[in-house]
């Protein structure tokens, strides 16, 4: 039987179609040429006006009431019973169709998913400012302390030629030394001063300056600071002190300790003295900065700013771009503040048109790298079948390589700007390619899209809403649209 309100549905998009000339006629031996039939089989006039035209489809579609044993009894037409029966048919499609496509497709979908992330992640695609590491520098408080003023300051000027004498430290090595703790001098203030600056910069580093042979030629400023300084203190404390066992005299030990100490407080003295210039020549980079650029470092350049000098182009309106554009052109690590300033304009050109052609260079590579990723885990994903899988190939001996060959055809299409959606492109090979015998990827990709409308959604509903449209789908597949 059919309702009042699916008639006038009917009735409204047939008088569309007649007006855009067009009439949908149900094609051989499909469901809907029966259930057209059976409803036409009943109508013995031919409908000449508007208003009969629904009461006369009512009417043939549904059934007759007769009296048996005084009861009245509803007797189904042939509409009625063609639509019972197809109304479970439909169900169990439907109900089947939907239990593999999430059961079987959506499972091989998030495994295939999962097996492509997991291949990315062991690439690390560099941007472009992945090429510097940068770290700052301002001098610890401990350069602004006590110490520095009354006793590295007293070294300011001397004409005195200071030497090292060489002493055996392996001993701090071998033991476990506590090399933090020896250093301090007994005053709160300006132990807190020496703990926060050797915490910062570690053990290691520090115990490395005292044991190790160091070519002071090639410090730079900031770590020639580090160096005297570490030096000093342990010297100077050794002489006082004078309770390691070093395997000299106590005569011996102290005047290594003596020449020592004055020998890195001196040199403190100087490099402290560096680093004022370098601030009032607005001098940016220290001398160890990594300035080799070039798009195929493994290693990115390790480059150190003056915070001091930085905050000045900061002022003046400079960001670190500027900088990327000097040393990725010009190689160097001498450059100041006020040639950066004096040149902003050309250094942000010059690192645009660096950045630009690496970016290209950078995602061609990305490209070539996920297709060849996703074409692994595509193979590695059709090497155990599904049961339905299995059916198929046995009943077409080319199903699997048509399958490899279909994917990898989408692969190679596969654009740069859509890596980034791999359900979609998982959606395509998987519930596409892979399972194309089955109705899955209508069904997958209609409750993707209906996911998309509301984040409120649950799947059961997406079910429900797939299911119509699939019907449908179905339904208007039986239909043929002629010309009138």
């Amino acid at each position: 039987m059919l309702s009042q309100s699916s008639v006038a549905i009917g009735t409204n998009l047939a008088e569309i179609a007649a007006t855009n000339g067009i009439k949908l006629v149900p094609k051989q031996s499909t469901l809907i040429q029966e259930v057209c039939a059976a409803i036409g089989n009943n109508m013995f006039n031919k409908v000449e006006k508007r208003e009969y035209i629904e009461p006369s489809l009512l009417n043939a579609a549904a059934g007759n009431d007769v009296m048996v044993n005084k009861m009245k009894t509803y007797t189904q037409s042939s509409h009625d019973l063609l639509m019972d029966n197809y109304q479970v048919d439909l169900s169990n499609i439907i109900a089947n169709h939907i239990a593999f496509a999430r059961g079987v497709v959506n499972k091989e979908i998030n495994l295939l998913k999962e097996k492509i992330q997991q291949g990315l992640s062991d690439y690390k695609f560099k941007e472009a400012e992945d090429f510097f590491n940068i770290s700052y520098f301002k001098p610890a408080d401990v350069f602004a302390s006590y110490i520095m003023e009354n006793e590295i300051g007293t070294y300011k000027g001397s004409t005195t030629k200071f030497f090292f004498d060489p002493v055996d430290l392996s001993k701090l090595v071998k033991e476990e030394f506590d090399l933090g703790g020896y250093i301090l001098t007994g005053d709160a203030e300006q132990d807190n001063y020496i703990s926060t600056w050797f915490n910062a910069e570690g053990k290691d580093r520090m115990l490395g300056y005292l044991t190790e042979n160091v070519p002071e030629y090639s410090l730079s400023v900031h770590n020639l600071m580090d160096y005297s300084l570490i030096n000093y203190l342990f010297y100077r404390n050794l002489l006082n002190k004078a309770d390691l066992e070093l395997g000299y005299s106590t005569v011996q030990l102290k005047s290594k300790c003596v020449a020592n100490r004055d020998y890195f407080g001196n040199k403190l003295c100087v490099a402290m003295d560096a680093y004022r210039r370098d601030m009032a020549n607005g001098r940016v980079l220290t001398t160890d900065s990594e300035t080799a650029f070039s798009y195929f470092n493994d290693k990115p350049l390790s480059i150190t700013v003056y915070e001091e000098n930085f905050a000045k182009l900061a002022e003046a309106g400079c960001s670190v771009e500027v900088l990327f554009g000097y040393v990725s052109s010009e190689n160097s690590n001498s450059v100041t503040v006020n040639e950066l300033i004096a040149n902003k304009e050309n250094y942000i050109s010059k690192w645009n048109t660096v950045r630009s052609l690496y970016v290209i260079s950078m995602n061609g590579n990305k490209i070539n790298i996920f297709r060849q990723i996703a074409c692994s885990k595509f193979d590695e994903s059709i090497v155990e079948l599904s049961e339905e899988e299995k059916e198929v190939s046995n009943n077409s001996s080319q199903f699997i390589q048509e399958t490899r060959d279909k994917a990898y055809a989408f692969i190679d299409n596969i654009q740069l700007s859509e890596i980034d959606d791999i359900d979609r492109i998982c959606l395509e090979l998987v519930a596409g390619i892979r399972f194309r015998f089955s109705n899955a990827y209508f069904i997958l990709n209609e409750m993707t899209e209906i996911f998309k409308m509301s984040d409120n959604i649950d799947p059961m509903e997406a079910e429900l809403y797939a299911s119509v449209k699939y019907i449908t789908d179905f339904l208007m597949q039986q239909v043929e649209v002629v010309r009138v």
